[in-house]
């Protein structure tokens, strides 16, 4: 049997990583990091359980939205 991951290119390879929370991705979906742009649903949604992340997440969000109606 033919190892798997020599049959795949490297954006599928990543692209797998990144939906089973492995390699780059396991410290960027681990729960107890910040919300970021490396979130699935699954590990945003159980970052915001955490009161601190959530109230963190929902700062950076009106500072985000007064700064784009600023412009």
């Amino acid at each position: 049997m033919q190892d798997r991951n020599k049959l795949l290119s490297p954006e599928e390879q990543d692209a797998i990583n990144y939906f089973t929370g492995q390699a780059f991705y396991r410290s960027q979906q681990d729960f107890r990091t910040k919300p970021n742009m490396f979130d699935i649903k699954e590990s945003f949604l159980l970052k915001m359980h955490d009161e601190s992340n959530r109230n963190r997440f929902l700062k950076s969000l009106q500072e985000s939205d007064s700064f784009d109606k600023s412009y």
